[in-house]
């Protein structure tokens, strides 16, 4: 997935391009200025260095958790697929990141970019995924995002995938609670309970209905943390 502290100490970079220093210290009037008068063919273009990842500032927003930037140059029509192809030259995975940290105001806005790029491509359905094809998903890794969101325990990041994707007829792989870990062979709630996530595993089971007898690779089931919260 790449170093999940890619942006620690992020305030205390400096860049020589100054758009960098801007959103790293989040600067948000000053990068509206500096964004001004650029096409979004010059930002998508802009790299600096962050641990040895080349990024632009569309890239570097996510990783800073910087969504208000980031929607700016959303709307400013600068390429998330420029953004992604210097992703994966790293093989890091950004959705896989900010489900890891538990950015919930940047995976919101990307949430629905990521939908409608997936949608484009025509590589998710409900019962599978494309590793090979997609354009975020490593192949190497054995946890999807929504595995993350419950491995860290980041329940806003969880809640939002699971409203989300409530009303929607075809939920990815990715995004699926029942989906299983290539490792264990486990799906959400098994992994929140054997992570100790009090708050995931209670969510799972009294909003999400998920699946606790599910065996893993191992045939065995993993002990419930509190027999309350399931009962």
């Amino acid at each position: 997935m790449g170093n999940k502290n890619c942006c620690s100490g992020r305030a205390s970079l400096m860049h020589n391009k100054p758009i960098f220093n801007l959103i790293s210290q989040g600067s948000l009037r000053e990068f509206k200025n500096e964004i001004n008068t650029k096409r979004p063919e010059e930002l998508d273009y802009l790299t600096t260095i962050v641990n040895n990842l080349e990024v632009n500032p569309l890239g570097y927003c996510m990783i800073c958790n910087r969504d208000k930037m980031f929607k700016i140059l959303i709307d400013k029509k600068c390429s998330v697929e420029v953004m992604n192809t210097l992703f994966e030259r790293k093989k890091f995975h950004i959705l896989d990141y900010i489900c890891s940290v538990g950015y919930i105001e940047t995976f919101k806005e990307y949430l629905p970019i990521y939908m409608n790029i997936e949608e484009r491509h025509s590589i998710f359905s409900t019962n599978t995924i494309n590793l090979e094809k997609s354009l975020l998903i490593i192949s190497n890794s054995n946890l999807l995002p929504i595995h993350r969101a419950c491995q860290e325990g980041n329940l806003n990041i969880l809640e939002h995938m699971f409203t989300y994707f409530s009303t929607r007829n075809e939920i990815p792989l990715e995004f699926n609670i029942e989906s299983k870990d290539d490792a264990y062979g486990e799906n959400c709630a098994l992994i929140a309970c054997r992570k100790g996530h009090f708050l995931i595993v209670k969510y799972l089971h009294e909003r999400c209905k998920a699946n606790f007898n599910l065996l893993n690779l191992v045939k065995t089931v993993l002990l419930l943390l509190v027999e309350k919260v399931i009962f």
